[in-house]
């Protein structure tokens, strides 16, 4: 019986359940069907039903959750996204700039419940200054029609923003009963649909600009990862970029398209794009900061600034009252509606500084030094707060905390 569910797997989808031993297969059936579904003649009856379905039926579906694995999270290795928008989105949007268009088409192939779609989308949010002025289509596809229809909700657990920042939480994300549900700036972005790859006629049928396909052709037999490769590159625009993992690319696979090693981020092209482009700033350090720190995505345009009349005093009587946490979602909300103004994000940094979180502060300075690169303010705060994570080891992590809340106060 394990045997034809292997083939059954092999054949409609080439998933290497064919290559898991007989104890790993059916712990993932007993754990994902549940032990209602563990008798043998149940789980033959299943199979029966499921050998003659399209991939959408119920019970082919109920064997594909079964098995197939879907941890994720969302930004994910931010490192990696951060390169994907220095090589990959940067070069094409500005070719899209270059001539004269303001839209721009991504597949996430493989994606799970949809945090790689998502966080794409927040990524680009970020990243084009000018965002509401383009036609933005990210569509997500998988296998598995319970992790599409938990992508579609777009809720998700702490666990899954585990490498979201604070800040980007209340910019992008809003409380809900069951965690956080993904703001409806990015749902606008982004569809998910149900897709076999190994099936063209159940792909989308649009060119894409950017493919993005990782960690799937690991679970993939041969065969049918080739056909996987092949199908993903007929869906792949002339100047279009395709994304997979280093692990998973073999130098024959998309040949005959030109691969890009970036690290960790692995692009093959048809023909290779520039890496960088005076329409949309790649963001730099500042002269002061230490070499190999990571960059943070350009931030989006807003087309007026919220006045701070008042908040200052919100956000006094807030700290008075000892509800930190709480004054820093009031000026995430403000800096929400005015992402350009730079007054708000000093605000936002002295709040990081006094809640002992220096990385976050730093990356927000340094936000608002690519805002205005003549802030004199966030010139002084961030030198100051370099120097003090420089003599980190020396005051130890006690004292660093204090002396960035009494510089923080200070500044209030």
């Amino acid at each position: 019986m394990l045997g034809s569910i292997r083939a059954l797997f092999v054949e409609r989808f080439g998933l290497l359940a064919a290559t898991l031993q007989d104890e790993e297969l059916l712990h993932r059936l007993i754990t994902g069907l549940g032990p209602e579904r563990i008798s043998g003649a149940e789980l033959e009856a299943l199979l029966a039903q499921a050998a003659g379905q399209p991939f959408a039926g119920r019970e082919i579906q109920l064997l594909i959750e079964a098995i197939t694995i879907r941890e994720t999270s969302l930004l994910r290795q931010l490192n990696w996204f951060e390169k994907l928008a220095r090589h990959a989105v940067a070069p094409l949007v500005a070719a899209r700039r270059a001539a004269g268009r303001r839209d721009i088409t991504i597949w996430s192939a493989g994606c799970a419940s949809g945090e790689e779609a998502y966080s794409v989308a927040l990524i680009l949010a970020e990243y084009l200054p000018d965002v509401s002025e383009w036609t933005i289509r990210i569509i997500g596809t998988d296998l598995c029609a319970a992790a599409i229809e938990a992508a579609r909700r777009g809720v998700y657990q702490s666990r899954a923003l585990r490498e979201v920042s604070d800040v980007r939480r209340a910019l992008h994300f809003r409380q809900h009963r069951h965690g956080f549900e993904v703001g409806a700036h990015l749902r606008a972005m982004v569809s998910f649909e149900l897709c076999n790859l190994l099936d063209p006629e159940s792909m989308p049928s649009a060119a894409f600009d950017l493919i993005l396909c990782r960690n799937v052709l690991m679970h993939l037999e041969p065969v049918a990862r080739k056909r996987v490769a092949r199908n993903l590159l007929g869906r792949l625009a002339p100047h279009g970029v395709l994304v997979t993992a280093p692990s998973e690319a073999t130098p024959e696979l998309f040949h005959p398209l030109v691969r890009a090693d970036h690290g960790e981020l692995l692009l093959f092209q048809r023909t290779p794009l520039a890496t960088t482009t005076p329409h949309m700033p790649v963001p730099l350090c500042p002269p002061d900061e230490p070499a190999g720190a990571p960059d943070i995505p350009f931030m989006a345009a807003s087309p007026a600034p919220t006045p701070r009349d008042g908040i200052i005093a919100q956000l006094d009587d807030m700290i008075s009252a000892g509800r930190l946490g709480d004054a820093r979602r009031h000026c995430a909300q403000a800096m929400a509606r005015a992402p350009l103004d730079t007054g708000l994000i000093n605000l936002m940094a002295t709040l990081q500084e006094m809640d002992g979180d220096h990385e976050g502060a730093l990356l927000t300075l340094r936000r608002a030094l690519r805002l205005n690169g003549s802030d004199g303010t966030a010139q002084l705060r961030l030198a100051a707060l370099l120097r003090r994570h420089r003599g980190k080891k020396a005051l130890g992590a006690d004292g660093c905390k204090r002396d960035g809340q009494k510089e923080a106060h200070r500044r209030v």
